[in-house]
């Protein structure tokens, strides 16, 4: 479980990495927001309900250190989001 959650949190980095990139080539805060929701915070949250108990507390803190980051980079409306009440 370890390795692939190490996976999803860099292939999420670098994810994060390129809408640094749209960011500063002048995407719009709003389309960003969308994009972030779409291709970051949804790869977290999509299979999360049967994994999600699996998961060391470490790692359970280490997502939601990545998705308070995406939130709070990127202006989403949700910005509290937290892996470990998702799966309760």
């Amino acid at each position: 479980m370890d390795s692939h959650s190490q996976f999803i949190l860099s292939q999420c980095a670098q994810r994060m990495y390129l809408l640094k990139l749209l960011h500063h080539q002048g995407l719009p805060d709003a389309q960003l927001s969308v994009i972030a929701n779409a291709v970051i915070i949804s790869r977290f949250l999509y299979a999360l309900s049967a994994w999600g108990e699996f998961l060391s507390v470490e790692l359970v803190n280490r997502i939601n250190a990545f998705l308070f980051l995406t939130s709070a980079a990127f202006w989403l409306s949700s910005g509290s989001y937290d892996c470990s009440r998702t799966y309760e």
